[in-house]
């Protein structure tokens, strides 16, 4: 079981380190999940991937809301802790621009896998 104190230092990690607009944890059984929030509106929904919200009348709805994704998970704080800083590297190489070919290019020339450093 995570503790209150735990709980709130991940989360403030994880909106501080990834730039969204919420974080919390939820527990399953023995096992917690950080999931993250980021605001988002139809507006941009409908500039980025063509989809649009109507009513039954055909009338464009226009609003916002939070879209949340799981990103980490863990029996334990440290656990949780490592999955969320791993998801945070990752995410680091997806926004630089890496490939999963380039992360295993960097693997095959001796690079440290991230479990491998995570876990030291």
């Amino acid at each position: 079981m995570i503790s209150t104190c735990e709980h709130d230092r991940i989360t403030q990690l994880a909106i501080k380190k990834l730039g969204c607009d919420a974080a919390r944890i939820s527990t399953v059984g023995d096992k917690s999940f950080l999931i993250i929030g980021r605001q988002r509106t139809t507006e941009q929904d409908r500039l980025e991937h063509g989809v649009t919200t109507t009513d039954g009348h055909g009338k464009v709805l226009q609003y916002t809301y939070l879209n949340e994704s799981a990103i980490a998970s863990g029996k334990s704080a440290k656990r949780l802790l490592l999955s969320l800083l791993k998801y945070t590297r990752l995410h680091r190489m997806s926004k630089a621009g890496w490939t999963l070919l380039d992360y295993a290019r960097y693997i095959g020339r001796g690079g440290m896998p991230l479990h491998d450093q995570l876990a030291s």
